[in-house]
């Protein structure tokens, strides 16, 4: 069973009229200055509300399906498939950050430890959406430093 969310939020453009976005790094946020900070990005009101409707679906999908969250080190691989309206949703890499940070503490503990794989891009007007699929991939994550050994010198 995949977990489906919504491919698009909606927001107003700048003449005013309610459209598209997609949920992408690219319309996620609105650039800011902050005296303490400099500059930052903060997300959209919109972009919340598609938070918090793909993390209900998420959690949801956690009740049907009894995914348990695996334990931190552990690799999780994220099958995607796309469904747009349209030619024009560009790159689907551009995805893989919004899809990633909804999932914290909901599918896994740290979105750091998924394995994003893009399996497919269609065009569905009808019902535009993006499917996930998760596994355990049983692979565990490297630590941050590798500890070399120390080779001893042979004497000559």
């Amino acid at each position: 069973m995949r977990l489906i969310i919504p491919a698009y939020f909606q927001a107003l453009n700048k003449a005013g009229k309610v459209t598209d976005y997609a949920v992408t790094s690219n319309h996620m946020y609105i650039p800011i200055k902050s005296k303490k900070r400099g500059a930052m990005l903060i997300k959209k009101d919109e972009v919340k509300a598609w938070y918090e409707l793909s993390a209900w679906k998420a959690k949801e999908w956690v009740n049907q399906t009894g995914w348990q969250i695996p334990p931190k080190e552990m690799l999780v691989i994220m099958d995607i498939w796309y469904f747009f309206k349209d030619n024009t949703h560009g790159d689907a890499g551009n995805y893989h950050k919004a899809l990633g940070d909804f999932h914290h503490g909901i599918v896994v503990e740290d979105d750091k430890s998924l394995l994003w794989r893009d399996q497919d891009i269609q065009i569905d007007r009808e019902n535009p959406r993006i499917e996930l699929d998760f596994r355990v991939a049983g692979l565990k994550i490297l630590p941050a430093k590798v500890k070399k050994k120390k080779v001893a010198k042979k004497d000559e």
